[in-house]
């Protein structure tokens, strides 16, 4: 079995040779240089700030844990906080800020231009329902709105996504008969259809809720806006299937 081989040194310390004169990488040994060398300052100034962004003292909070203590020499369980204080709180707001962003389906108005017809505008907009629909949009929106109210921070993450499409075609097995005229006809037999797979390639938007701390921001970002960050990594972890296809598609 073929190992998976990794394109350079992750730690590699980068200089100025490393770089062209427009300040692009030159090799991709140098993007994964950069990109690890980035995940591992961002993730050590989180750790530094723990105290200052109390993400976990706040999951504790909504929590509501039951800490041992002891009376008499016997363990009692205590409430930390009283009837999950701060998810009653998150679970009143979250609802009605997801009712005033969707108050209506589709949760969009779109007015027509001068030179632009109704009927365009009324096509546009069953296209752009569609996809939000497709990608999920009011879920994913829910789930950050609640980050949003229980840490302060929503991050979500767009874009587009080259998706494999696969569509099967049911092809039946027929026999050529002659009908005596000197023509031949094509009758289905009973023998099991052939499935032929036509595989199709399309671009669709995707639009996700990110968690905090999956998403490493650049400790110089000085707004509140993340996409005015010089760098942004998204950390995802892989799975056995991810890593597998990775391999195959390695050794290939």
């Amino acid at each position: 079995m073929s190992l998976l081989e990794k394109d350079g040194n992750p730690h590699a310390v980068l200089y100025a040779d490393n770089f062209t004169p427009s300040g692009e990488t030159k090799t991709i040994a140098d993007d994964l240089a950069l990109v690890v060398g980035f995940a591992e300052k961002s993730e050590a100034w989180i750790a530094n700030k723990q105290w200052n962004l109390l993400w976990r003292d706040a999951d504790l909070l909504f929590q509501a844990p039951r800490p041992m203590s002891v009376y008499e020499n016997t363990y009692v369980l205590e409430p930390n906080v009283q009837r999950f204080t701060v998810a009653k709180v998150v679970n009143a707001v979250v609802p009605q800020l997801y009712k005033g962003l969707f108050f209506e389906d589709p949760p969009m108005l779109l007015r027509p231009r001068e030179g632009t017809s109704q009927k365009t505008v009324d096509e546009k907009t069953t296209v752009i329902s569609y996809l939000l629909d497709a990608c999920q949009f009011k879920r994913e929106v829910k789930w950050g709105l609640e980050s949003l109210a229980h840490l302060g921070t929503g991050i979500w993450k767009w874009g587009i996504e080259r998706v494999e499409k696969k569509i099967p075609r049911r092809i039946s097995n027929q026999v050529s008969i002659d009908t005596g005229t000197g023509e031949t006809e094509k009758v289905s037999t009973d023998a099991p259809p052939k499935i032929e797979v036509d595989v199709r390639y399309h671009n669709k938007p995707f639009f996700e809720f990110r968690r905090l701390g999956s998403i490493l921001v650049s400790a110089d970002l000085k707004v509140a806006d993340i996409r005015e960050a010089q760098e942004v990594a998204d950390v995802q972890y892989m799975n056995f299937y991810e890593l597998k296809d990775l391999k195959d598609s390695s050794i290939g």
